[in-house]
């Protein structure tokens, strides 16, 4: 009897089957970029269940497009470009100088240095913008699933007021004509003012003074002139040049010479 039992266990157990169901699903996850992953997929089943995974690609989706931005000279720029898929897709950014239509064979790739480079995650970094950095930025996602990204920004660079050099000293004999000149870089409008000893020019001397200005392509030319010197006009000249992005000053030490003596004779007016 005992015999019989076991050849009918044996059978019974040879033609059993039962088809997977699951113990635990895979769910959606979210993560952190360099984060450990687990998707837990557990099924049951007679015989046991092969588990096998695959994924589907994906196109790329923009994360963060790239904006339009508007910068000063010696600051730092970053255009943010994100975008994800399956696989992960690979940013590529070209320059196109100056303004106007763009069309995509006018740009050309960005090489990275230390002034322009490309992070990980897709963003450009400019470093120290300068005036010729202005112009149009493309923005490009692939990853060879579908059709890649493009978006195209512009980078405006605008121009604090500056000199070429910030002191210079002028020497005159008296009653000879002399003119001081400050020359300001920068953006439009521009304006230049006057000082002596840091005041406001004095209006009973500045009657004396003739001060005429020069618009030029790359800013203005301010100049203070004195037909004819006098000793008492010695001292310390400044102008300051203003425009919506900064200002900057420039200063000019006056000294004129007595004509009976070898030396400076200054005179430190009122």
């Amino acid at each position: 009897m005992e015999k019989i039992d076991d050849q009918l266990a044996t059978i019974r157990s040879d033609k059993y089957h039962a088809s997977p169901k699951w113990v635990k699903k895979p769910t959606d996850l979210e993560a952190i970029v360099n984060q450990k992953v687990v998707f837990t997929c557990q099924a049951e089943g007679i015989p046991e269940p092969i588990h096998r995974w695959k994924y589907r690609p994906a196109s790329p989706k923009w994360v963060k497009k790239p904006t339009d931005l508007e910068a000063i000279v010696n600051q730092k720029v970053v255009f943010t470009c994100q975008a994800e898929g399956i696989p992960e897709p690979i940013h590529r950014w070209k320059y196109r100088p100056g303004d106007g239509p763009t069309q995509p064979a006018d740009f050309r790739s960005v090489v990275s240095s230390s002034h322009m480079y490309v992070l990980e995650n897709g963003s450009l970094v400019i470093r120290d913008v300068e005036k010729q950095d202005a112009g149009s930025y493309l923005c490009e996602a692939s990853n060879g699933v579908g059709e890649s990204l493009a978006e195209v920004v512009k980078l405006s660079v605008n121009v604090p007021p500056r000199f070429n050099q910030s002191f210079e000293v002028k020497t005159v004999k008296e009653h000879q004509e002399v003119t001081l000149s400050c020359d300001a870089h920068g953006e439009s409008p521009l304006t230049v003012s006057w000082k002596r000893y840091q005041r406001p020019i004095d209006r009973s001397v500045l009657s004396r003074y003739v001060l005429r200005e020069h618009v030029h392509p790359n800013g203005l030319k301010s100049q203070l002139s004195i037909p004819s010197v006098l000793r008492a006009d010695s001292g310390l000249f400044s102008c300051e040049a203003v425009n919506d992005y900064g200002r900057e000053e420039k200063s000019i030490q006056l000294i004129v010479q007595d004509k009976l003596h070898q030396g400076y004779n200054l005179y430190e007016g009122y």
